[in-house]
């Protein structure tokens, strides 16, 4: 602790620079330094014992700050290869995702690390990345595409922005460890480049694919997908101990959610899987054993095999050229059964929430094709049910026979279903009579 009396260096005026101990930090003494303008030696003295008993209890906290910043400057930094830093980031608190999309921006990450052993060869840790080293790989993805696989594709900017992303949560992950600013942090994604989104099967379609699939293969695919929403990888590893018979139920975890589904079977699903489960040649712990040992030596050979089926058997266009890109958009895939579930479902009047509950997340457009049924479809249903077993009701006024059937058309489609199942009950109660 000291007391020096001097001039200040900006305004000239005379005062006190009154120096106190912070205490010991990492094996160093840190001080605090300020200047007061204090008429004598007996005010700053008493100056410099207030910052003295701040100093030893801790009470303000500029105090306090100024300990934990003298901390943070005398804490070496983490000196973390690049290689080393995808699997350090996931250690950290955050999002869990499953292991497949854990796999996915594994890969992201490693084409950032190609791509700068090619054009920063001797930057080999974290903190040694430069932002101009971060726009510069981001540019490159978004003019050629990945680095090391499909190169000359070009990536859709959805794809784009997730590989940015996961760049970009990676460094921060690993900022209190490696003390510098993520170089990703102020590169702007990319907005929404409104590609065609997959569609739904129509009646006619799900009826020529039934009548080409064979028995083994195609089948079971497209039959377990249409009834349950679950996506190729989840059929493929359906397991048998997953099927409650009992409770008509499947509890499955999401291969790329991770996220457990609860799904209820009608009978003819229920009945098939029995078939499946029980048949003496699966001794497997698998329903399909044929698709799950196909996924697992090579995963996207099961798409390409439902793509084929699809556009050679079924006779299916099952792509679409989008303007400024070079790989053409799938809109009719097996994804699409999820979208054929989601307007089954809302046709039927099947609630939003259990829905969602049975397929997972509900893009947009699933969102919207769900409801467009509910207001189409389902409606339409019982107004022609209604139709043709009502044709006049008390209303209260003089109209003539068609009005009223008019009338009465008009104002069904106002109701919710519990209204329709309250009139119609109401409706066969006065027939019966």
């Amino acid at each position: 602790m000291s007391i020096k009396g001097m001039f200040h260096p900006k305004t000239g005026r005379f005062g006190y620079l009154i120096t106190v101990s912070l205490g010991k930090v990492d094996g160093k003494y840190c001080y605090r330094k300020k200047f007061f303008y204090a008429k004598d030696m007996t005010e700053a003295q008493e100056k410099e014992a207030d910052m003295e008993e701040a100093a030893r209890n801790c009470r303000r906290a500029n105090d306090v700050a100024e300990v934990y910043r003298a901390y943070l400057k005398h804490q070496p930094k983490a000196n973390i290869p690049l290689k080393e830093a995808f699997a350090k980031a996931q250690t950290k608190p955050g999002r869990c995702a499953s292991e497949e999309k854990e796999k996915i921006k594994k890969g992201y990450w490693n084409d950032f690390l190609a791509w700068m052993r090619k054009f920063n060869p001797l930057v080999r840790h974290v903190s040694d990345v430069t932002p101009v080293m971060a726009e510069n790989y981001i540019a490159y993805i978004r003019k050629y595409g990945r680095f090391v696989r499909l190169r000359g594709n070009k990536l859709s900017n959805y794809t784009l922005n997730d590989i940015h992303l996961t760049c970009r949560r990676v460094f921060k992950a690993l900022r209190n460890e490696t003390g510098v600013k993520n170089p990703f942090e102020d590169i702007p994604l990319l907005g929404s480049d409104k590609a065609p989104g997959r569609k739904a099967y129509t009646d006619e379609q799900v009826a020529v694919i039934f009548a080409n699939a064979d028995e083994e293969y195609m089948k079971p695919l497209f039959l377990i997908g249409l009834f349950t929403g679950l996506a190729e990888g989840d059929i493929c590893t359906l397991r048998k101990d997953e099927i409650f018979f009992d409770r008509r139920h499947i509890y499955h975890e999401r291969n790329k959610t991770g996220v457990m589904s609860s799904i209820p079977m009608l009978p003819v699903l229920q009945k098939y899987l029995e078939n499946l489960c029980n048949a003496p040649e699966n001794t497997s712990e698998y329903v399909l054993p044929q698709h799950y040992a196909a996924y697992k030596k090579k995963r996207y050979q099961v798409s390409r095999d439902i793509k084929d089926f699809l556009e050679i058997k079924c006779g299916f266009e099952t792509t679409v050229k989008v303007p400024g890109r070079s790989k053409a958009i799938s809109v009719l895939d097996f994804h699409s059964l999820r979208h054929t579930f989601c307007s089954m479902a809302g046709a039927v009047g099947i609630p939003l929430t259990v829905v969602q509950s049975i397929v997972g997340h509900m893009t947009p457009a699933m969102t919207k094709l769900y409801s467009r049924h509910i207001d189409e479809k389902s409606r339409l249903h019982w107004i022609d049910l209604f139709g043709q077993k009502v044709c006049t009701l008390p209303i209260g006024i003089s109209v003539s026979h068609e009005d009223k059937k008019q009338i009465l058309l008009d104002k069904i489609t106002t109701m919710d279903i519990s209204q329709i199942n309250n009139l119609f009950n109401l409706v066969n109660q006065e027939l019966a009579q």
